[in-house]
């Protein structure tokens, strides 16, 4: 509902962009899509697609006995067997992954840097496990050019350990110092946030059903001696200034991420989908409190509502659609209803990563 993927055919050639519509879905989801890209477009001369996730969420939700490393492994994982699985659905001429080899420089966060070199990629596994396929599978970097069916590199190297530490020594440095140091929060604009979080959260209490009173603890990088309370009650909710007595869980962040969550649509996706916040479970219930505080803090309608939305401003045509992608639509209904779990398999993860290592074409 939320996702596209782009085709571009000109008669003699078709470039599909699949971009991150598929790898963080189902099976039966990539196998449906894929179908109609072959149904409606025949033979894929080069696929382009994403084969990692922009975060390691749910991993930065913390609770006791919960292994981080290894859920992020197996996440990163599964992101990467879906996509060898569209590879295998679409069998271009050439698939480009991309997306991948990016890096956190936030102290709480860099830990995923790690996790995220040690998993192999597209270009390393779809040779290992199809080795007579006649698709090439490249990594694409910055820098680098998709000319035809050839891949013309550039000169950003591997990402690797090695190439992290290079970079924030050099052309990062000023990057990673900023993330590092963080200025002070003033009095006032304290103030400021807390007032607007207070208007936020108390706007946004109709979209919430809570079952029971609680507190959800806000610590902000900038001031970590201060705290912000969320106070969820079963007729309201509203923010204060001081710590909870009894927290159900805490949330770590940057003033600026929850400025970017209160004011923009696309402003949880600081949370959601990127490195934006450490989330300490206290108690085993907070996972339903904690999404509850997320629908709080963001302007951002939920899909449902505005599928209903679409369905009030256009009937037909949305009704068309739905009809068109019912079976998506079907899975994602049952997904979110728990009727069924999807398990994953880890993948093999790989030692280390030579830093100066490129695959060749």
């Amino acid at each position: 509902m939320n996702h596209s993927i782009l085709v571009l055919e000109d008669g003699d050639c078709v470039h599909v962009n699949v971009n991150d519509a598929l790898f963080g879905t189902s099976p039966a989801i990539i196998d449906h899509f894929c179908q109609l890209i072959r149904q409606r477009h025949g033979r894929v001369d080069v696929l382009f697609l994403g084969y990692a996730g922009a975060s390691t969420w749910p991993s930065n939700l913390r609770e006791p006995g919960k292994d981080i490393r290894r859920q992020t492994r197996e996440r990163e994982a599964l992101f990467a067997r879906n996509s060898l699985r569209v590879i295998e659905q679409l069998q271009p001429r050439m698939a480009c992954a991309f997306g991948g080899s990016f890096a956190v420089l936030e102290q709480p966060h860099r830990w995923v840097n790690d996790v995220r070199f040690e998993t192999p990629t597209p270009d390393v596994l779809f040779p290992q496990q199809h080795p007579t396929s006649r698709t090439q599978v490249h990594l694409l970097l910055p820098n680098d050019v998709v000319n035809g069916l050839d891949l013309v590199e550039g000169t950003a190297p591997r990402p690797s350990a090695v190439e992290l530490d290079r970079a924030t020594e050099g052309p990062l440095r000023e990057a990673h110092d900023q993330a590092t140091h963080l200025p002070l929060l003033s009095p006032d604009a304290l103030r400021s946030l807390l007032a607007r979080l207070d208007v936020q959260v108390r706007w946004s209490f109709p979209r919430v059903r809570s079952q029971a009173p609680f507190d959800v603890e806000l610590r902000l990088r900038e001031k970590p001696e201060t705290a912000l309370t969320i106070r969820v009650t079963r007729t309201g909710a509203q923010a204060m200034l001081g710590a909870a007595t009894n927290p159900v869980a805490s949330i770590e962040l940057r003033a600026e991420v929850l400025e970017s969550v209160l004011r923009d649509e696309d402003g949880i996706d600081a949370i959601l989908t990127a490195c934006g916040a450490v989330i300490t479970l206290h108690k085993p219930e907070a996972h339903h409190c904690v999404e509850a505080v997320l629908r709080l803090l963001t302007p951002r309608p939920g899909p449902w509502q505005t599928l209903l939305e679409q369905l009030n401003t256009d009937p037909r045509r949305t009704l068309r659609m739905m009809w068109g992608q019912k079976w998506p639509l079907l899975l994602a209904a049952t997904r979110r209803l728990h009727m069924f779990s999807l398990a994953a398999e880890p993948l093999p993860v790989a030692p280390s990563v030579e830093s100066s290592s490129r695959k060749a074409a």
